[in-house]
């Protein structure tokens, strides 16, 4: 397959994807769209965290991506020639589950460089393999270069892995000698100026609770001016109270790590559905989100630059602290990629060791 016809097939799922996100049948794809609809309905019985309102949410980002025009600014930064040289190598890529085709980065990112992709699908993530299925349907020719590993990952030249930060050791030291991008678990964190409007800090909550704030990309800690009103961020995530408090997963952690505080007798702050607590650490229990002062811009960009390599992304209103705005954190562009390593470029390194 060339480049071209990689980039029609995947704009094309992109186009069901959205119209499914909307309830919507394609013409020219019927069947799949319905499909996609009843994924939307149902997945949330094989994982419960996978409500159907994140999967809809997930269809509809992905499929937006997966224009051609962005498909294109995306590959236009690197050699067309190369992308055009299909190989005969083979790419594991083990897949997280955490968040609704977290993997499906990875999975674009190796066909669209010409590789063959051998996957160890996330038993917590069932729809990875239905989009693949979905993909070869709108498109056969993808058929020979998509393949699940049962068991045992065998037979490949590099891989791809993603999963905790006990995996990530696993991970190193297992497929050490093969070329790896390896992956641990990562946090994202928002800077409040205190010059936000209301709308501003509605849009930070997506970031916060979009799918339940399991993801990489979701914020799990606030940095605040000192004696900035903290009651002020809760007003402004009360949009998700409905989701939040009718997931029973969710509750369950937010009694728990409430009942955990309040016999430790440890300050916190409680919205009714989620706690905000001021803490040092980055990494926040479900349910809660952690919330720490500066004193000065300069003070926070140290704090910041300290544990970079822990951050997945930042989100500000702020473009001089970072270009991402509230309500974008889980809006990535395609070279906009996990841990700031350039899978494409990997691939494409792979590529010229056939």
């Amino acid at each position: 397959m060339n480049l071209e016809q990689k980039i029609q097939g995947f704009a094309k799922l992109g186009s069901v994807l959205v119209q499914a996100s909307n309830n919507e049948i394609s013409s020219e794809f019927p069947d799949v769209s319905k499909r996609l609809i009843a994924l939307i309905e149902n997945t949330h019985i094989e994982n419960p965290w996978f409500i159907k309102e994140y999967v809809r949410y997930t269809f509809n980002q992905i499929g937006n991506s997966l224009s051609e025009k962005r498909l294109r600014e995306w590959t236009n930064l690197y050699s067309t020639v190369d992308l055009n040289k299909d190989t005969s190598q083979t790419i594991a890529v083990v897949m997280a589950g955490n968040i609704p085709l977290v993997g499906f980065h990875d999975f674009l990112s190796v066909l669209i460089s010409g590789h063959k992709i051998l996957i160890k699908q996330s038993s917590k993530d069932p729809l990875i393999s239905e989009i693949s299925k979905i993909l070869c349907d709108i498109d056969s020719d993808f058929i020979p270069y998509i393949n699940f590993a049962k068991d045992k990952l065998k037979n490949f030249d590099a891989i791809i892995a993603t999963g905790s930060n006990n995996t990530k050791r696993y991970f190193e030291y297992y497929f050490s000698k093969y070329p790896s991008i390896i992956r641990g678990h990562r946090n994202s964190v928002a800077v409040i100026t205190g010059d936000e409007n209301e709308d501003n800090l509605k849009k930070l909550a997506h970031d916060v609770f979009l799918y339940f704030g399991m993801g990489c990309r979701n914020v799990s800690k606030i940095y605040i001016p000192r004696d900035y009103p903290v009651k002020k961020l809760i007003e402004a995530f009360l949009g998700y109270e409905s989701i939040l408090l009718n997931h029973h997963k969710y509750f369950n952690n937010y009694e728990y790590f409430k009942s955990i505080y309040l016999i430790n007798r440890e300050p916190f702050l409680d919205s009714g559905f989620f706690m905000m607590k001021q803490d040092s650490q980055l990494s926040a229990p479900l349910s809660v989100v952690y919330w720490e002062e500066y004193s000065s811009k300069k003070a926070l960009m140290n704090s910041l630059n300290e544990i970079k390599n822990n951050i997945q992304c930042i989100v500000s209103e702020d473009e001089t602290i970072s270009p991402i705005a509230f309500g974008e954190a889980q809006n990535p562009n395609w070279n906009d990629y996990a841990d700031g390593i350039d899978v494409l470029s990997f691939l494409l390194a792979v590529k010229k060791r056939e």
